[in-house]
């Protein structure tokens, strides 16, 4: 009895684990589109200004 509760405990920790690195992931590839979207907005920025003023 007493194995078969720390199987499902060692079974829901590994779950737990795999589902945070997911995450992680999630939110760093996130954290990088929008990075590069803020990168791309000041571009696109930059370049009508210089067009308006040029």
């Amino acid at each position: 009895m007493g194995r078969t509760i720390q199987s499902i405990i060692r079974f829901i920790s590994n779950v737990e684990r795999e589902t945070y690195k997911k995450l992680f992931i999630g939110l760093s590839i996130l954290g990088a589109l929008a990075f590069l979207a803020f990168i791309i907005y000041k571009f696109i920025m930059a370049s009508i200004l210089i067009k308006i003023l040029v």
